[in-house]
């Protein structure tokens, strides 16, 4: 580049910037005439107009990154922006820019007295008007519009005609040159400059045009993007490619006269092909989108619109996180995501009607880990698009017999005994002067009253094999000696929120059956996470920490918010005999645990097979799965990748399996706890591991009838006209509680018919 000489700064400069208004309003009168700037105030106008540009902060996507500090996503508002450092872009992008705009760029002060006599006299003549506006007068304006928030004052910074405006931009123009160096403004300009298709700044035009940064740019790659900024539409590269190709020629041109390149290099680069590589456009494409885990970003996106340190108002928070060019770490793993993306789309593929969606939290911290869906985050026809983001993270279906756990933790810390048994006939109806009579299904062989899945499963249980076989006239009789409120607590304790239960009555039973208003996958995870960690349970959370633009430290960091929500004793307890529902066979989920590693979990069905859950632990990682239609919460699943009906032990507890055979493969191996009183199997069980070759096939059955167990507190058979679980069929060390009168609407219920 030609060497321009050191520029005069300090007092020179301010005697200049003093002197400048008589200058334009009175040595260059003839050129205030030829740029339309006439009035007799003019100098006086000048010398009380601002001296100092207002602070600009300019627009800056934020980015997502995962806990490994890959990016995740880009959010961006109508503005997509990158800012960069003068020395992240290509020497040969710098010149090209000052070429093509202002060539006399390091001899002047802000405005150019040359170029303002040259254009007053070419436009005196006549002709084509021609601009004299500074590289650093066009930033003025640039930034000037960047802060204008309102059309009035948008069309005020625009305006072709003021005079008022320009004598203003050569006012700020000036006493920016004072305060900045050149490579400030250069720099300035090179991030707010237009390139088109939605790119803002150099960066962002490096990569939307060609891929690759700007400091990687060529030279005809240079002079293509420094002659858009000019008429970013009318010199587009695809649409308008001869006219792209002439202007880039004009730039190499000027180039070539201020002897910043040598004819070899003009030839060179004058016939060189566009090679334009234009990305997709993101001005048009929701940012969740193009990530890997679109369901998580939404759901962090979510967090983040929520989140009032980023704004009092929503539109406040919005602007941060659309505008403020955050980079924000979150705990989502790629390994762990991976594994439960490919694990619901081998399962249940993406065409299928059912929606299945699998969430992953880490126990001990309430890290979420992965949220996959076997949905495409796009709009789209059929049902394998969605932009149902909320699938992971919204309370879209009722939890089955997962809540099942709720009440065997209940009734532990009432002291009951897992020996505590009942004889769990086939049909169970509850007193109607102390509970409400469950909703009557069409067909039902057990009307006004629960009845078990299968009728052979009609025996005497305890609470351990009561929970592995999923049986629902045992845990009836079980809430009714708890009562519901207790059960509510012990829930709300362990995350699930209480609008959950907003139209459960203190009188229904249906509680223990998971007919609640509604959970989500990443309720149940966290929940049972709890279990893993020994009763301590954390809220699940997804953002790190977020650094603001041009720093690396940490404004916001979430902390962990955990508590001890269940004695430890309690919760390896449950543990303990949550195994045998994936270890013993009969269980409902027998042959889905993990190879060599230990596991706990319980499933759960709707009635009418309208949903399907499995949630399941390690010592490291939690996982909820759930099958169902969100478009329709309470239709049948019908066949499913050849499985009818679908119950929580099959096609769920498959997908949690492959999930978590795959996310914990490089994990050490944890020992759960035992349970006390609780038999292992003497022989390792058998697993139904992820690589079958037919993956989709259910469970094996459960015995077709269980062998009675008989412990202290058995309660024999019901005599013909006795309702089974009365009063008279208390075990000892039962503490009964009296139902409380319901104070809440009534219970939205499912018929009483409820598979594990």
């Amino acid at each position: 580049m030609r060497n321009h000489g050191p520029r005069p700064r300090g007092p020179a400069v301010l005697a200049l910037v003093s002197l400048s208004s008589l200058v334009l309003a009175g040595i260059l009168a003839p050129v205030v005439i030829g740029l339309g700037l006439i009035g007799q105030s003019a100098a006086d106008q000048f010398e009380h107009l601002p001296a100092r540009l207002p602070q600009v902060v300019l627009a800056q996507r934020s980015v997502l990154l995962d806990s490994t500090g890959k990016a995740l996503a880009v959010m961006h508002g109508p503005e997509d922006r990158t800012v960069v450092s003068l020395g992240a872009v290509a020497p040969v992008v710098q010149q090209a820019i000052v070429a093509v705009e202002d060539a006399r760029f390091y001899l002047h002060h802000g405005v150019d007295f040359r170029a303002l006599l040259r254009a007053a006299v070419h436009n005196s003549r006549g002709g084509n008007e021609q601009g004299a506006s500074t590289l650093t007068e066009q930033y003025v304006k640039l930034a000037l519009l960047e802060g204008a928030l309102t059309p009035a004052q948008r069309a005020a910074v625009t305006s072709r005609t003021s005079y008022q405006r320009k004598l203003r931009e050569a006012r700020l123009a000036l006493a920016l040159e004072h305060r900045e160096t050149k490579q400030q403004i250069l720099t300035d300009y090179l991030n707010i400059a237009y390139f088109g298709e939605g790119a803002y700044g150099i960066a962002t035009a490096s990569h939307h045009y060609f891929g690759i940064p700007p400091s990687r740019l060529t030279l005809p790659e240079a002079a293509l993007l420094a002659g858009m900024v000019n008429s970013p539409s009318l010199f587009d590269p695809e649409r308008h490619p001869q006219a792209a190709i002439a202007r880039r020629t004009i730039v190499l041109t000027r180039m070539l006269n201020e002897h910043m390149i040598t004819r070899t290099q003009w030839r060179a680069a004058d016939t060189a092909r566009l090679g334009v590589k234009r990305q997709p456009s993101k001005t048009v494409v929701d940012a969740c989108e193009a990530s890997t885990a679109p369901f998580y970003c939404d759901w962090v996106r979510a967090q983040l619109r929520a989140d009032e340190r980023l704004g009092s108002t929503q539109a406040l928070r919005d602007r941060s996180l659309f505008t403020g060019g955050l980079t924000i770490r979150t705990t989502l793993d790629p390994v762990v995501q991976a594994a439960a993306q490919r694990a619901v789309d081998a399962t249940v593929p993406r065409s299928d009607h059912a929606t299945a969606i699998i969430v992953i939290v880490e126990p001990g911290t309430g890290k979420v880990l992965a949220m996959a869906a076997n949905r495409s985050y796009a709009p789209g026809p059929g049902p394998e698009h969605t932009r149902l983001g909320y699938l992971g993270y919204r309370p879209i279906f009722q939890g089955g017999s997962t809540f099942k756990v709720f009440t065997l933790v209940t009734a532990l810390q009432q002291g009951l005994p897992l020996s505590t048994s009942f004889y769990a006939p086939r049909c169970l109806k509850p007193d109607p002067t102390l509970w409400d009579v469950p909703t009557v299904k069409v067909g039902s062989n057990c009307p006004g009253g629960y009845q078990n899945s299968d009728p052979a499963e009609a025996a005497t249980y305890d609470a351990v094999a009561g929970t592995w076989k999923s049986v629902n006239t045992y845990y009836i009789q079980l809430e009714e000696r708890l009562g519901i409120l207790p059960i509510i607590a012990t829930a709300e304790s362990l995350g699930i929120r209480r609008a959950a239960f907003a139209s459960l009555s203190p009188r229904s039973l249906s509680l223990t059956l998971g007919a609640v208003d509604g959970v989500s996958p990443l309720e149940e995870a966290s929940a049972y996470a709890a279990l893993a960690a020994h009763g301590k349970y954390c809220d699940p959370y997804g953002v790190v920490t977020i650094a603001r633009p041009g720093t690396t430290r940490q404004d916001l960091v979430n902390s962990q918010s955990c508590r001890q929500a269940l004695e430890p004793q309690i919760a390896d307890t449950v543990t303990g005999v949550l195994r045998g529902v994936l270890e013993q066979h009969g269980a409902t989920a027998f042959g889905k645990g993990l190879p060599g590693r230990d596991a706990a979990g319980k499933t759960g069905t709707l009635n009418n097979e309208a949903a399907a859950w499995f949630v399941g632990f390690t010592t490291q990682l939690a996982g909820a799965v759930v099958i169902g239609d969100p478009n329709g919460p309470s239709r049948p699943l019908g066949v499913v990748q050849g499985v009818s009906p679908v119950y929580g032990g099959t096609l769920p507890a498959l997908i949690w399996q492959r999930a978590m055979t795959e996310a914990s493969g490089a994990l050490p191996l944890i020992a759960l706890p035992d349970a006390i009183g609780v038999t292992r199997p003497t022989q390792a069980p058998t697993f139904i591991t992820p690589t079958t070759p037919s993956p989709h096939a259910p469970s094996p059955a459960p015995t077709p009838v269980p062998t009675p167990i008989t412990t202290r507190g058995t309660t024999p058979p019901p005599s013909p006209g006795r309702t089974p679980g009365g009063s008279g069929s208390a075990s000892p060390g039962f503490r009964t509680r009296p139902p409380r009168p319901a104070t809440a609407r009534a219970l939205r219920r499912p018929s009483s018919r409820n598979r594990g």
